[in-house]
């Protein structure tokens, strides 16, 4: 998918760019589904975009969100998002982007990293966009 393609996207649905590499997005990524009953939003991931995965985005309506913004965005669009979620708008940008770049730069030693992206089951595979594509 091009990036004119995923921003004519966003305009129906809210797009989240992750690390398809990293196992704490691909965990993140299956939370945000769970918690997402009404589908609402759509996953791509940065590497099918060649770009550098350093931070999680959120492309809605036009517009690119990073880091932490991601977080407060994707708790606005969801009916029903968890209390952390809810209350993490009330946490000023400066420390919830340095708590997030922590985060960022030490996933893979924590978390650790796969050689393949998160392959999805087929009752949820039209959620992302990269697959889609392929078909």
């Amino acid at each position: 998918m091009t990036f004119v393609e995923l921003e004519q996207t966003s305009h129906k649905y809210p797009i989240v760019l992750y690390d398809g590499f990293c196992f704490l997005c691909d965990k993140t990524i299956t939370y945000l589904i769970d918690i997402d009953k009404e589908r609402q939003l759509r996953y791509h991931t940065l590497e099918s975009q060649n770009t550098k995965p350093d931070t999680v985005q959120l492309f809605y309506k036009g517009q690119i969100y990073e880091r932490s913004d991601v977080l407060v965005e994707i708790a606005k669009i969801l009916k029903s998002p968890s209390f952390i979620m809810r209350m993490i708008k009330y946490i000023p940008k400066s420390i919830r982007d340095l708590g997030y770049r922590i985060i960022a730069k030490n996933r893979y030693r924590i978390w650790g990293k796969s050689e393949t992206c998160l392959i999805p089951q087929p009752d949820i595979q039209q959620l992302f966009l990269h697959l889609s594509q392929k078909k």
